[in-house]
């Protein structure tokens, strides 16, 4: 038996000066394992981002990480004197997780769910799938692989409440399924099945030369630039010839859906749209014109030397209420200036950003079709070091 912990993606850290404050974590609950070896990640200046079920996280300043000794506690030393840390623990058919100021605390393990499910397809080599299992509490469970010579896959220990349960193959993103989990009980996840489409587009060496770029209905749309806006591809730009952009050397990395372009109308005096993978055919993959995008401009101010963080997010509610947020885009602020530059879509947005103390900041928008360029102004207060620099 292997005792281990799964947190959320870290998008960022910041540096802090240890001043040699203790604390220790007691794990607590939980039966029919040991105590000892249990692994403890401890996250100073937690906050959690709910942008779409791909894109809930936590952004910590800074991760700390121990094994349980024979009693099950955890120490920790260096700790700054203020901030908020979180803590996560995770072994067999248990988690735990408890979240305050910085010191002591109890880690109360619970029983969590189950998660099975079984990866279907024709002549799949299932050694390049696995499973990445997104809570709602913010607590995820990265890349389990599944069973090589079936394609099923069993997942203990899952937090009772929604999940995301996504399915890879490597890096690209297959399907993904919501679900709900209840503790002490199985939940089997049906409907992943890999059709050779998803193969094609999800090879990275696949041969892709054209681009085809449509407009809402289908029909190619000549004199369009693109960028390529996903970090593994070209980051080139092209002009279209015919409705087609023909790609230099041949090759591109082509992902699953939703594949997110950035497109220019030469036609409409460059204005920017949406643009959405459709399909990969014959080497050419089909991108779809949605909406139009316009530029927002922005401004992060902070007290004190140095950038509390280099990232902000945009995100925009669903159409159903209920769902979760979808994310928009990230983009880095300019460290000198601290300034920022959006394209969103029409409506109504939300920009946010988390200080390295861990406190979310969050600015309302409304973008509207009109040649005024929105502006949007962030003010961090001073936080950590920058604060005692200050005084």
């Amino acid at each position: 038996m292997i005792p281990w912990i799964l947190c959320a993606s870290l998008l960022g850290f910041a540096n802090f000066q240890d001043d040699g404050k203790s604390l220790s974590f007691q794990l607590q609950g939980g039966e029919g394992f040991s105590k000892e070896g249990v692994e403890i990640q401890a996250h100073l200046g937690l906050a959690r981002f709910e942008l779409s079920p791909e894109e809930s996280f936590w952004r910590a300043c800074r991760k700390y990480t121990r094994k349980t000794d024979s009693s099950g506690k955890a120490s920790f030393d260096n700790f700054p004197k203020d901030g908020h840390v979180t803590v996560f623990a995770r072994v067999d058919s248990w988690f735990g997780m408890a979240s305050g100021p910085c010191q002591d605390m109890d880690v109360v393990l619970q029983e969590g769910g189950s998660l099975v499910g079984k990866v279907k397809g024709k002549k799949l080599d299932f050694r390049f799938y696995s499973v990445v299992v997104l809570c709602e509490n913010g607590f995820t469970i990265p890349s389990t692989p599944v069973n090589h010579k079936t394609g099923e896959f069993e997942i203990l220990g899952v937090p009772p409440g929604r999940v995301e349960v996504r399915l890879q193959k490597g890096r690209w993103i297959a399907q993904s399924k919501e679900a709900k989990v209840v503790a002490g009980k199985q939940k089997k996840i049906v409907g992943f099945k890999i059709t050779d489409e998803f193969q094609l587009a999800a090879d990275p060496m696949v041969d892709t030369s054209k681009v085809v770029i449509q407009d809402a209905s289908g029909k190619p749309q000549k004199g369009v630039r693109m960028w390529w806006s996903a970090p593994h591809l070209d980051g080139a730009n092209r002009t279209n010839e015919d409705g087609e952009i023909r790609m230099a050397g041949g090759n591109v990395s082509i992902g699953p859906p939703p594949f997110v372009l950035r497109l220019a109308s030469l036609e409409k005096g460059d204005q920017r749209f949406l643009g959405e993978f459709r399909r990969v055919k014959r080497g050419r993959a089909y991108v779809r014109m949605t909406e139009p995008l316009y530029l927002v401009k922005g401004q992060v101010t902070w007290q004190g030397e140095g950038t509390p963080y280099h990232l902000v997010y945009a995100r925009t509610q669903g159409k159903n209420p209920r769902h979760w947020w979808k994310n928009l885009g990230e983009v880095e602020i300019d460290k000198s200036k601290g300034e920022f530059y959006f394209y969103l879509p029409e409506g109504e947005h939300q920009i946010l950003a988390s200080s390295v103390d861990g406190e979310v900041l969050v600015h309302d928008l409304v973008v509207t079709a009109s040649e005024e360029t929105p502006t949007v102004t962030l003010a961090l207060p001073a936080t950590g070091d920058q604060a005692e620099s200050d005084s």
